[in-house]
């Protein structure tokens, strides 16, 4: 349950980094959230959950 929060709070770390840095007219938790979406189904980033069943 930590490593999720902790994993949310990274990506919306990252999308925030990604928006301010060029000054992107996007809000970084949005930038975030594509962020771990993607990570998500390309399976670079797999959860806690879901890699017990793997």
């Amino acid at each position: 349950m930590l490593e999720a929060i902790f994993l949310i709070f990274l990506c919306q770390l990252a999308g925030e980094a990604a928006a301010r840095i060029p000054g992107l007219p996007v809000p970084g938790p949005v930038i975030g959230m594509v962020l771990l979406f993607i990570g998500l189904q390309a399976a670079m980033i797999v959860p806690p959950l879901v890699r017990w069943f793997w």
